[in-house]
């Protein structure tokens, strides 16, 4: 069945629309694309007019969602590690998923560790090349592999090379800097967060035009 997945790729989105729906039931909707790209998921839900590139590598995932309009650019790499094998992990309840909200973006040559649930916000975007986004790593302490979600509220923005750890968690209304290393799991809206490991270091003002907006292009 993953070789068929794979082959998929060079046929003609329509067409590999209706082998999604028809032989592993996916939901997606007629105005969703998906260029040419790898989908490996238990579950795939595309809505309207959401988008994804080219040359994207998605695996091992029990969840793949993309809301209205949310979109994924070209050549990420979006990686989880099946349900199948918690053995592995100490987290037994752990999903390995990305779930993209409406009109939120993710730009292009990132990486996403989705052994643990990824989940963006609505009008969020990831932008630049770069960033990491990892949900597992090793518990020193008990020598085992911790799962933990990594979360982005609505409206956020995450800079180029950023790197969100896993149980980071970015709050509504709130910019990552460049190059910022995101450990904690954070609640003060409206602040830059930068440095590493990131630490509130400005008061946004909450009448910014990126606050408001009602689409997730930004010209």
């Amino acid at each position: 069945m993953r070789l068929l997945q794979v082959f998929l790729v060079v046929l003609p989105w329509p067409l590999r629309r209706w082998v999604f729906t028809t032989v592993y039931g996916a939901r997606i909707d007629r105005s969703a694309y998906v260029g040419f790209s790898v989908i490996l998921s238990e579950n795939i839900e595309l809505g309207e007019g959401a988008r994804v590139g080219h040359f994207n590598l998605i695996k091992g995932l029990s969840l793949f969602r993309l809301e209205e309009f949310a979109s994924i650019g070209h050549l990420n790499w979006i990686s989880g590690y099946p349900y199948s094998k918690s053995q592995r992990f100490s987290s037994s309840n752990r999903v390995p998923s990305l779930e993209m909200g409406r009109h939120s973006t993710l730009t292009q040559c990132h990486r996403l560790d989705c052994s643990g649930a990824i989940v963006i916000g609505e009008f969020s975007v990831v932008a630049g090349y770069g960033t990491q986004v990892l949900t597992h790593a090793i518990d020193f302490e008990r020598s085992q592999q911790e799962v933990q979600p990594v979360r982005l509220g609505a409206y956020t923005f995450v800079g180029t090379r950023s790197v969100l750890l896993p149980g980071s968690v970015l709050p509504q209304y709130s910019i990552l800097a460049a190059g910022a290393v995101l450990v904690d799991a954070y609640q003060s809206e409206y602040y830059i967060y930068g440095g590493v490991p990131a630490k509130p270091i400005k008061k946004l003002n909450k009448d910014l035009a990126y606050f408001s907006r009602l689409s997730g292009h930004v010209h």
